[in-house]
C-alpha cells in the first residue's frame, strides 16, 4: 500500500495531474486490499486473544479484514507476512488472533557407550537416529554370487556408532596407521559380507584391528536434523592434535624453515625423472 502511494506521488510530479494519480493510487490500493482479502474475516476477529504484537503473531488488520504474521517491529509499525507478501501496518491496527508459531527444539541426549549392554545401546541409539531420520541407505550392491541387487537399509544407530568412532579416529591415529587401516578396510568389510568369520586370515585381520584401536576413545557429540549427521565437538585423553603445534601463526616446536632441506630431499627422484624423461609441459 505504502509502494502503491509512493508510486501515485512520483506520478503526479511527473504528469502534473494529481486528481487523476489520487484515482490511479486509489485503485492501486483497492486492488492490494482486494487481493490480500481473506472472505469472511471477522470485523474485529471473534478469537481476538487481546495479548500483545510480539514477532511470530498472527494477527488481522483492523478495518481489512486481512490476515497474516508478524515478521518484525519498529516502533508503531510492524511488517506483516500475508500469504508471501509483506506489507506494513501500525501496531495499533493490528488484532493478535494466535500465539508465534512453536518451533523445534533442540535436546541433547548423553549416551555412555562404555556401560551399556550392546543391544541395549543400539536400541537407543535406533530410536534417537530414526527420529531424526538417520541411517537410511539405498544402494545397489553386488552379491556374493556375482549379480546385482538393490538395498534399502535403517540403520540409524549402527549410522550414528560409524560416524562417532571415525571422528575419534581422526583424533587419536596417526597418519600412517590411518592409511593402512583405510586399505585393509574393504577387505574385511568384503569377508564379513561373505560371511567369512572363522579363518585364518579373518583372525589376522581382526588382530591388527584389535591392535590399532588401542588409542581410540574419548567423548564426541553429534548432531542429528533431518536426515543430516555431523559431528559438533571431540575430545579425547589419547588425543594427537595440538592446537599450538597445527598453528602457522603462533609460536611453537614447528620451525617452517626445517622444511625445505625436507623438500629437497623429497625432490631428488622426481628431478632425476625430469632430467631423464623431459616434459613437454
Amino acid at each position: 500500500i505504502e509502494q502503491a502511494a509512493a508510486r501515485a506521488q512520483r506520478a503526479a510530479i511527473s504528469t502534473g495531474d494529481a486528481g487523476a494519480a489520487r484515482a490511479d493510487a486509489a485503485a492501486a490500493v483497492d486492488k492490494i486490499i482486494a487481493g490480500l482479502r481473506q472472505p469472511g474475516a471477522p470485523q474485529p476477529p471473534a478469537e481476538d486473544t487481546g495479548g500483545p504484537v510480539t514477532i511470530g503473531s498472527r494477527v488481522v488488520v483492523a478495518g481489512m479484514g486481512i490476515e497474516g504474521t508478524v515478521v518484525s517491529l519498529d516502533g508503531s509499525r510492524a511488517e506483516v507476512d500475508v500469504r508471501g507478501k509483506r506489507m506494513r501496518a501500525k501496531v495499533k491496527d493490528l488484532r493478535v488472533i494466535g500465539g508465534p508459531k512453536k518451533t523445534a527444539t533442540v535436546s541433547q541426549v548423553r549416551v555412555n557407550v562404555d556401560l551399556q549392554p550392546r543391544d541395549g545401546l543400539l536400541t537407543e541409539l535406533n530410536v534417537i537416529g530414526g527420529r531424526n531420520g538417520i541411517g537410511r541407505i539405498d544402494i545397489v550392491e553386488n552379491r556374493f554370487v556375482g549379480m546385482k541387487s538393490r538395498g534399502v537399509y535403517e540403520a540409524p544407530g549402527m549410522t550414528m556408532l560409524y560416524a562417532a568412532h571415525q571422528g575419534l579416529e581422526q583424533l587419536t591415529l596417526d597418519r600412517d596407521l590411518t592409511h593402512l587401516r583405510d586399505r585393509m578396510a574393504p577387505e574385511i568389510a568384503e569377508m564379513v559380507y561373505y560371511g567369512f568369520w572363522y579363518c585364518a586370515k579373518m583372525d589376522a585381520l581382526m588382530a591388527f584391528i584389535k591392535e590399532c584401536q588401542k588409542p581410540v576413545t574419548g567423548e564426541i557429540t553429534l548432531t542429528l536434523y533431518k536426515g543430516n549427521l555431523r559431528v559438533s565437538s571431540r575430545t579425547s585423553p589419547n588425543s594427537l592434535y595440538d592446537e599450538a603445534i597445527a598453528s602457522m601463526d603462533a609460536e611453537g616446536n614447528y620451525n617452517q624453515t626445517d622444511a625445505g632441506g625436507f623438500l629437497r630431499i623429497l625432490g631428488v627422484p622426481l628431478r632425476v625423472q625430469g632430467r631423464v624423461r623431459p616434459r613437454a609441459y
